[in-house]
């Protein structure tokens, strides 16, 4: 059979021609003339961009939006400054709110004591700073020579920990003092803390344990007894 013989154009179509469109989901055919012509029809590759930044506009929001304030911790550790002795350690709470109460540390001029923190956001210090409990006046605790009456520790590393540092020595009179901190917690933003109060009194200073006496010790209604070899 020879093939139908191409006929003009009439309004975008030969007369005569029968024109089936076909589209990748859902063909569709019209009829116009006596043969048949398929046409498929190719989807915008704009509506796949439009489906892709569909999906991605809820994740370019967060991003935007940045984290909520519970994915924003930094620390593991909720933040907190502390002073420590040998088999002591003073502090108040976490991120300033004096969960256990402030504590007192009973001490004496010339005695030593050291300072750190946990939960410090990293590349940050903690100030220390002490006011007389009667006057409300800052004090040079440690008599370091602070013109602010500071005594600080370390820049706390990304285990967001502030190396205690020390000793510090008590270089105050008899009186009650104080002690305070201000800090960069990882987790809740600038801190200001009240950390132990610190009652310092001569009466706090141990008292030297008296010697033996070497000699021995009068038996009553009786002399000495002399133990050999003595001294005496």
């Amino acid at each position: 059979m020879e093939p139908a013989p191409i006929r003009p154009f009439t309004d975008g179509c030969p007369v005569g021609t029968e024109v089936a469109v076909v589209a990748r989901e859902r063909p569709e055919r019209s009829r116009i003339g006596g043969t048949s012509v398929t046409l498929t029809a190719h989807p915008r590759p704009l509506r796949g961009v439009l489906a892709v930044l569909t999906l991605l506009l809820p994740a370019i929001a967060v991003l935007a939006l940045g984290a909520t304030p519970a994915e924003a911790s930094t620390c593991a550790t909720p933040g907190h400054a502390y002073l420590t002795k040998p088999g002591a350690l003073f502090f108040s709470g976490f991120d300033g709110d004096q969960r256990f109460g402030i504590p007192t540390f009973n001490t004496f001029r010339g005695d030593s004591f050291r300072a750190g923190g946990n939960g410090i956001a990293p590349g940050n210090f903690i100030n220390f700073f002490a006011v007389n409990q009667a006057t409300g006046q800052p004090v040079d605790f440690t008599g370091n020579g602070d013109p602010l009456f500071r005594f600080t520790t370390d820049f706390a590393g990304l285990n967001c920990v502030a190396n205690e540092v020390g000793p510090f020595s008590v270089q105050v009179p008899d009186g009650r003092y104080r002690i305070s901190a201000q800090y960069s917690s990882g987790n809740a933003g600038f801190i200001t803390d009240q950390v132990v109060d610190v009652v310092v009194s001569e009466s706090n200073r141990p008292q030297p344990r008296p010697r033996p006496n070497p000699c021995g010790a009068a038996a009553t209604g009786g002399a000495a007894t002399l133990l050999l070899p003595s001294p005496c």
